[in-house]
């Protein structure tokens, strides 16, 4: 059985994204897998997937920022798109039909430029939105804090839950994949020499359980997001990306 994340990465890659939320094709995946080489597997992996053409594959860009308005990352420019107030200033509002209403306009735009794109050069684009960042803010020297939904975990889980399904769209039809970043502890860019990609978060198992995984559990119990961004830094000495108490442990 594939992960959710496999599946999406696939589908997007197809441009076949608008289908049943978590009722996907795996066999069809898996076949088209097993006619790929390592390579193109590989390939497909980057924030620039390129084109396939022998699988029918078209090129795409992984990354575009949907915090509060969609936008095209990586080089593929600023789109014209509606944009709303900051996520920590939405967060002061409590308000999570606010949120989920949000997500949807947002959503709503992307699929238009994706469309378009079809049309005039028949590929997909902005499918994949990496968004809402739901690190905890606790310390304002953090140069992202504005991204956030603030201080509380679940206040912070609550509304992550109601802009991904607004992203994502509540029905039974996926818009676009959402993905709840940075996992996990992520709240330091650079200070005092250190940057994100060297820092290391040195946490008690219970601020682990009860601070920095609960609004990551609620996106993917509750929201049903489709993907996950694993963080720059260490937790407890070990990269992010590669912890098996992250990726397998938690």
């Amino acid at each position: 059985m594939l992960s959710t994340g496999v599946r999406t990465l696939l589908l997007t890659a197809c441009g076949l994204l608008l289908l049943p939320i978590g009722n996907t094709n795996d066999d069809g995946i898996e076949d088209l897998l097993s006619q790929m080489t390592s390579d193109e597997r590989i390939s497909i992996l980057s924030t620039r997937s390129p084109a396939i053409a022998r699988l029918n594959l078209t090129s795409f860009n992984w990354w575009t920022e949907c915090l509060h308005g969609a936008k095209v990352g990586s080089g593929g420019g600023q789109v014209p798109a509606t944009f709303f107030p900051s996520p920590l200033g939405m967060a002061a509002s409590f308000d999570t039909q606010l949120l989920q209403d949000v997500g949807d306009i947002i959503s709503t735009e992307m699929r238009a430029y994706n469309n378009e794109e079809h049309r005039l050069h028949n590929r997909s684009r902005m499918l994949s939105g990496w968004d809402p960042n739901i690190n905890i803010f606790r310390d304002p020297r953090w140069g992202r804090g504005q991204e956030t939904y603030g201080e509380d975990p679940h206040l912070t889980g609550r509304l992550a839950v109601s802009f991904v399904r607004g992203l994502q769209g509540d029905q039974h039809l996926l818009k676009v994949a959402a993905t709840c970043k940075h996992f996990a502890a992520y709240s330091l860019e650079q200070a005092d020499g250190t940057t994100r990609f060297r820092f290391n978060a040195k946490l008690h198992p219970r601020d682990i359980q009860e601070t920095y995984l609960p609004a990551f559990e609620a996106c993917v119990r509750k929201g049903h997001v489709q993907q996950i961004m694993c963080s720059y830094n260490a937790v407890d000495g070990v990269p992010a990306c590669a912890s098996d108490q992250l990726l397998g442990g938690v």
